[in-house]
């Protein structure tokens, strides 16, 4: 844990503030400033400037980008996941819910994006 941690502390203040920042805000940043690097070169750069330091082979920064990349995807179905078993467990809320859906949606059969506007209810659960 120790070598982790001090890894990660030589690694932060290599990455720019719009990747510290978040995809969210990265996108609004991206307008008005232009990012030279992205993460995977920092890694890279990280990796050739510790050669005489603490070692960081290819297998570990494969490691953090796999680690980057199912983190957002585990995240996202866990939390869906989660959502879906209090439905079921609390049959009320799924129905008030499926009502407003096909209310909103009415004969189309697929949700639209502007759909969404009218379903407040689901906002609310989600």
């Amino acid at each position: 844990m120790g070598q982790e941690s001090s890894f990660y502390r030589q690694l932060s203040p290599k990455l720019s503030y719009p990747h510290r920042c978040g995809m969210k805000n990265f996108n609004k940043l991206q307008q008005v400033m232009v990012v030279e690097q992205d993460f995977v070169d920092i890694l890279l750069d990280f990796q050739k400037e510790n050669e005489s330091g603490t070692p960081v082979d290819d297998d570990t920064i494969e490691a953090i980008i796999l680690a980057m990349y199912a983190g957002g995807t585990d995240t996202t179905s866990t939390a869906l996941e989660w959502a879906m078993a209090e439905l079921i467990r609390n049959p009320t809320i799924l129905k008030t819910l499926q009502d407003e859906i096909r209310e909103a949606v009415g004969s189309k059969g697929e949700i639209e994006e502007r759909d969404l506007e009218k379903m407040s209810y689901l906002k609310a659960v989600a």
